[in-house]
């Protein structure tokens, strides 16, 4: 809170409320650019190269394993949808590390019996940015998801 870090905030301040301090107003640079119906070559996005951490060593990835696992031992069905990620705009070295990544995942659900959805690629002038579709993107991503009968097991 106001730049501090909350947990000495907190003890700095014992009497205060910590929410009374939160803004809930969005900066109006931040309110066009999540409203822009630009795609990603149109605002200028270069080609990115990430540095992958490996799975393994993602907490992320291992947090995400102990949410799967908690809601398959609480007896919930389970369907998991991997991605969108903008492969346009990755360099060829990202590119096959996502590769990797993408089937990675997807063998650790199969091996756990999970449900999964691999994004497709969509076409590059609908992506925003390098996660983040454009309205055409997410119809795309609905009607495809409409077509997989495992969506349907989901709907009772």
């Amino acid at each position: 809170v106001e730049n501090e870090e909350f947990k000495k905030w907190v003890v700095d301040n014992p009497y205060e409320n910590p929410f009374s301090k939160i803004q809930f107003t969005v900066d109006a640079a931040e309110k066009e650019k999540r409203n822009s119906r630009l795609n990603w070559m149109q605002k200028g996005i270069p080609e990115q190269d990430w540095a992958w951490l490996p799975l393994a060593d993602s907490r992320r990835w291992q947090a995400f394993q102990g949410i799967v696992n908690s809601l398959r031992a609480a007896d919930n069905e389970i369907c998991v949808m991997v991605g969108p990620i903008n492969p346009h705009m990755l360099s060829a070295n990202s590119r096959a590390i996502y590769r990797q990544r993408q089937t990675a995942i997807k063998a650790w659900l199969d091996s756990q019996a999970v449900e999964c959805v691999i994004v497709p690629d969509l076409p590059s002038e609908v992506y925003a940015d390098a996660s983040h579709p454009l309205k055409a993107g997410y119809e795309i991503i609905a009607d495809e998801l409409l077509k997989t009968k495992l969506l349907a097991k989901f709907r009772k």
